[in-house]
């Protein structure tokens, strides 16, 4: 008869994993961006805008702004043009945005060349909409909407399952060693 021990923690396993909160989101994110005039009368400082970036965060709806400006979870990160300082994100899982720009808090704050990338309806991508705003010290432009492509890189399907087996044969092997008579 099986032990009534070993099935309890077996069933304590799999409702503790069940209860664990959603797995962190890997994104891939490509956009291209052109101005074709400027809302000024300044020359455009640059005809188009284009970069790639990969971002990891936990994509939770009930987190306001949460890691605001930090670098944390960004890589990959290419830019055809120039900007000051380090780039970081933000996340808004209330309005579903995600914005990618230059330090602090990802938002133009205007005391050199900056940008903020923001991508509206981020998780969504039928509904996404975006706007890129480009500051270069003196006149700030705006490109809306922005092309884009977001790809969610995909975490293998059987990680939970692998993990379980794992953890069930860590159990039966506890339980070998303990009864030196069942050993083969």
């Amino acid at each position: 008869m099986p032990n009534t021990k070993i099935i309890l923690a077996l069933a304590v396993s799999v409702f503790v994993w069940t209860m664990q909160p959603a797995l962190a989101a890997t994104y891939d994110v490509d956009f291209l961006a052109n101005w074709d005039q400027s809302p000024f009368a300044d020359p455009l400082p640059l005809t188009s805008a284009s970069g790639s970036f990969r971002v990891t965060f936990d994509p939770d709806p009930s987190t306001p702004w949460d890691g605001v400006g930090t670098t944390d979870g960004l890589t990959n990160v290419s830019l055809d043009f120039a900007y000051d300082g380090s780039v970081g994100y933000a996340w808004d899982g209330a309005n579903d945005a995600l914005v990618l720009g230059t330090l602090p808090g990802v938002n133009i704050f205007q005391s050199g060349t900056e940008f903020a990338l923001f991508l509206y309806g981020f998780t969504n991508p039928t509904t996404i909409s975006s706007r890129l705003a480009y500051f270069d010290g003196a006149i700030s432009w705006y490109s809306e909407p922005v092309a884009f492509n977001v790809s969610t890189v995909p975490v293998p399907a059987a990680l939970p399952f692998l993990a379980s087996g794992l953890g069930a044969l860590g159990v039966l092997g506890l339980r070998r060693r303990r009864k030196p008579g069942l050993a083969a």
